[in-house]
């Protein structure tokens, strides 16, 4: 596929694919305005709308703006098994390593636990499950880091699994297209392009990223009943003290992929040997 035919896909633009998401953060926020014990209307005034006939631009901004606050902050483990994806398969053919492995099975157990302890007003619960979904995260970050092969590489410069993969798939990527020597009908020799890997890369690329908005909007709802018991049972002399204490173990994991960012870039230094 061209690049000029890709600008004509605009419902591949990643503003057309975050829309949703942010949309039904819109949403989710000013349902937990209205049902929650302790709301934004509290904080941020613009949110009191009694009346649909005095909704204006200033109310549609506000919302859209803390819509995609919401829907950025309930994507964030989905950087973590993004960057740990190297998990996910065994071996060369895609065999999944694992049911109990999978992120998208967390995903939904920990939507499970989180409308269960909305429906049983459980506040332990919801803080088992956001700190079993955290664990889950952290535990993968680390096998990522912590297993060093030698990976082809040579003795005394192992690599983790993490690095591993990256630098094999960035040597694969290297490959944008691959050309082929033919014959025209006079017998000139010539060269022409076979786009067949670049297609293949964009088809999973796509695949991937119209799968994480859905992995997103998942992950907004399993959120919200989370927001919804902390705020609940909010008292004491902080506001959205469970709230807070919740969100903290929530983005702890994704701060970490930072470090392996960080571990990535100190042995990508030694990328000749």
């Amino acid at each position: 596929m061209s690049s000029a035919s890709a600008a004509t896909r605009w419902w591949e633009n990643y503003l057309v694919r975050y829309f949703l998401p942010s949309v039904a953060g819109m949403l989710i926020i000013r349902w937990l305005d209205l049902n929650a014990k302790e709301t934004i209307s509290n904080y941020v005034p613009i949110f009191l709308l009694k009346e649909w006939k005095d909704f204006g631009t200033a109310h549609l901004i506000i919302w859209l703006l803390f819509g995609s606050l919401y829907c950025y902050i309930a994507s964030y483990p989905i950087l973590v098994f993004h960057a740990t994806r190297v998990l996910d398969f065994k071996d060369r053919n895609g065999t999944l390593s694992g049911i109990w492995v999978s992120p998208y099975l967390h995903a939904v157990l920990f939507a499970l636990v989180a409308f269960s302890a909305a429906w049983f007003d459980l506040l332990w619960l919801t803080f088992f499950g956001v700190l079993f979904f955290a664990g889950v995260q952290l535990v993968r970050l680390y096998k990522v880091y912590a297993r060093r092969e030698l990976f082809g590489f040579n003795q005394g410069y192992e690599a983790s699994i993490a690095y591993a993969y990256l630098n094999k798939l960035s040597k694969r990527r290297g490959v944008v297209e691959e050309k082929s020597t033919w014959e025209d009908d006079e017998g000139n020799t010539a060269e022409r392009t076979d786009s067949r890997l670049v297609d293949l890369a964009e088809s999973y690329k796509h695949l991937r990223e119209h799968g994480n908005t859905a992995f997103i909007f998942l992950l907004e709802l399993a959120l919200c009943p989370v927001f919804f018991v902390a705020l609940k049972h909010q008292s004491g002399l902080v506001d959205f003290a469970y709230a807070s204490i919740l969100v903290l173990i929530w983005i702890v994991p994704s701060s970490l992929v930072h470090l392996l960012g960080q571990h990535l870039e100190r042995r990508y230094s030694l990328f000749n040997h």
